[in-house]
């Protein structure tokens, strides 16, 4: 399943932490970017590029396998699986 975000509807929101938060198909996304410490290194930098899990993907997880992520001995690994989901963009 791919779901793209209208620019048109999230016009008035200031970065990605934003949307995510209000999309219900980025629930978790927004979770664990807050509970990795990444919002605030998101919300400092102009343009990122975000492919993030649909809600339905992290459903097909192993049982177990998000909550163990959220754990605090295992915020690195959480971090280094959503370095691989957002990826900061280049201004020219």
């Amino acid at each position: 399943m791919q779901i793209i975000l209208s620019a048109n509807k999230f016009h008035s929101m200031s970065n990605i932490v934003d949307v995510a938060g209000v999309d219900k198909n980025l629930a978790t996304t927004s979770k664990d970017v807050k509970a990795a410490g990444m919002e605030t290194e998101v919300v400092k930098q102009d343009t990122f590029t975000v492919f993030a899990p649909s809600e339905m993907a992290f459903g097909r997880l192993a049982s177990g396998v998000l909550n163990n992520w959220m754990k605090p001995e295992n915020i690195k690994e959480l971090t280094s699986i959503l370095s691989y989901h957002i990826v900061e963009g280049k201004n020219k």
